[in-house]
């Protein structure tokens, strides 16, 4: 039980990173052209106002290749981890989602620090979720 709650929370802690780091250097990168780059372009260009089950499916692909890296501690951290995973994805759609049709829900994170990122081209503020990989990593503007 306790592996699978550490695995459930570790999963949070990594989703972060790569939520960051897939952002950052995947999306907003001319060097990858794929459906997903393409669609995060068009985003830039126009919000669309999208079901949470279309941002959750949007952003599901991304997490794929970290659900398994739990089992390498035991089936109850993997287990945990997975879940842990798939309950962060839907964080992430969520909070991408007030990002653009409600800012004030996300109490944690300015308004404004979503708008900044949407700048052209985007620098700054590639976290969705929380500012703190910007902080780290320099890329961090308040609005």
């Amino acid at each position: 039980m306790i592996a699978a709650a550490i695995g459930f929370v570790a999963a949070a802690a990594v989703g972060t990173l790569v939520e960051y780091a897939v952002h950052r250097y995947v999306l907003h990168t001319r060097r990858f052209t794929n459906y997903f780059v393409r669609r995060h372009k068009l985003h830039h260009k126009t919000y669309i106002r999208q079901s949470l089950a279309s941002e959750f499916v949007g952003f599901f692909p991304w997490a794929v290749p970290v659900l398994p890296l739990g089992f390498l501690f035991g089936v109850p951290a993997g287990v945990g981890y997975a879940a842990g995973t798939v309950a962060y994805v839907l964080w992430v759609a969520l909070c991408h989602k007030w990002s653009h049709e409600a800012p004030h829900r996300l109490f944690w994170m300015s308004p404004t620090v979503h708008v900044v990122h949407h700048d052209h081209p985007p620098k700054w503020n590639f976290g969705v979720t929380t500012g703190l990989w910007d902080r780290v990593f320099g890329t961090y503007r308040a609005g």
